[in-house]
């Protein structure tokens, strides 16, 4: 059996104890590192959840612009119809109005012997 002196178990316990210590301190950075590791999976995860989500938004409310859009449209252009309809139907009534003045205009004519 050897026998140490106090002062090498002195320096071998420092030394145990430095290894120690830098045995926990490796373990808690690669708890640390797991954790974060975990954490950014995590944050990718709702992100591209948030993606998803804002994108289909984004879809949907494309579509519903869409459709307003065509209403405006065709609403536009069923005015337009009405309008050119109204017009077409004040033309007809005035050639009308002018052949009903020029027929009673050609009656008293023919009335006074002019013709």
């Amino acid at each position: 059996m050897q026998i140490y002196s106090p002062l090498f178990r002195l320096k071998a316990f420092g030394v145990r104890t430095h290894v120690f210590a830098f045995l926990q301190a490796r373990k808690a950075l690669q708890r640390m590192k797991g954790a974060i590791r975990f954490q950014k999976m995590t944050q990718a995860q709702s992100v591209r959840k948030q993606a998803t989500s804002t994108l289909s938004h984004l879809h949907i409310w494309s579509r519903v612009q869409a459709q307003i859009r065509d209403r405006r449209q065709s609403m536009v252009i069923e005015g337009r119809l009405k309008q050119k309809k109204l017009e077409n139907q004040m033309k007809l009534e005035a050639k009308l109005h002018d052949l009903e003045v020029s027929m009673e205009l050609g009656g008293i004519a023919s009335d006074s012997g002019i013709f």
